[in-house]
């Protein structure tokens, strides 16, 4: 017999001793968001977005909608133009978002469930945050007798389709990131954000512009603010009036700060926007 020892034939003696029962480990499951949230260890993140100087100029478009038998044009605004107040220059509906949480340490999820609704050719997130925690559903409904296509991009791809009104229909969001939601009937003046997180550290800022982040875990984070674009880039026509069906906007504007939160301590950060976030001048 040889007494050379093949590589092959250790793995086979190797094989024959190890026991049926061994398993391979498996991979430990993430912290349950919530599973080691002190609230006494905790501060508060609050702000306020405002705008200075001269506000953008961001023109009205023509859109057709159904009428009876028929169509007619409808002057419609930006989804995205800057909502200032004049008293005190806040901007309404910009997205703070918070950023290193840890998911144990977290505070339990506390926003509603949200719901889309379509009426009178218009979108309406309800609540108006429109921030779903990740792997939940998000309702869509319809109120109008015409055709409604809702239509998702970004971090979810689909389409849903509502051809009669008062239909319910749900989509589970499973993708963490923000998702742009537009019209593919052709309302083109349609077009609203929803925030998908695991953590619910996240907000959009009141008609003043103010916003708070409650119960954050004493730590070190990245806050960022993010500002949507009303410049029109493209825009596709319907062949028949030459209208526009579907508007693309430019890339919005990002801004981040780094932030630190000590127990018990209340951080303000605020942020001054301006025309010169999308180019324009003062």
């Amino acid at each position: 017999m040889s007494r050379h020892f093949t590589p092959w034939l250790a793995l086979l003696l190797l094989a024959g001793c190890t026991s049926p029962l061994a398993t391979v480990a498996e991979p430990v499951p993430p912290a349950e968001l919530g599973a080691a949230f002190d609230p006494a260890t905790t501060g508060t993140i609050r702000g306020q977005v405002s705008w200075r100087g001269p506000l953008l100029t961001v023109p009205q478009a023509s859109g057709v909608v159904p009428d009876g038998d028929d169509y007619r044009l409808r002057e419609v605004s930006n989804p995205f133009t800057p909502a200032v107040d004049p008293t005190t220059s806040g901007v309404a509906n910009v997205l703070v978002q918070l950023d290193g949480i840890d998911s144990a340490r977290s505070r339990p999820w506390d926003h509603p469930p949200v719901t889309l609704t379509m009426a009178d050719f218009a979108y309406k997130v309800t609540p108006p945050s429109g921030i779903v925690r990740r792997g939940e559903a998000v309702t869509f409904v319809s109120r109008d007798a015409e055709l409604h296509v809702v239509r998702a991009r970004d971090a979810a791809f689909f389409s849903l389709t509502f051809p009669a009104p008062h239909q319910p229909r749900t989509r589970r969001l499973d993708t963490q990131g923000v998702v742009e939601l537009t019209s593919g009937a052709g309302y083109f003046w349609n077009a609203i954000d929803l925030c998908v997180r695991v953590d619910p550290y996240a907000a959009v800022t009141d008609a003043q512009g103010n916003y708070e982040l409650p119960q954050v875990p004493a730590g070190d984070y990245s806050l960022t603010f993010r500002f949507r674009n009303p410049e029109v880039t493209r825009v596709e026509r319907d062949p028949e009036t030459g209208l526009p069906f579907r508007h693309f906007y430019g890339p919005p504007a990002v801004k981040s700060f780094a932030v630190t939160v000590g127990r018990g301590a209340i951080v303000t950060q605020d942020w001054a926007a301006d025309a010169t976030l999308f180019g324009e001048k003062r």
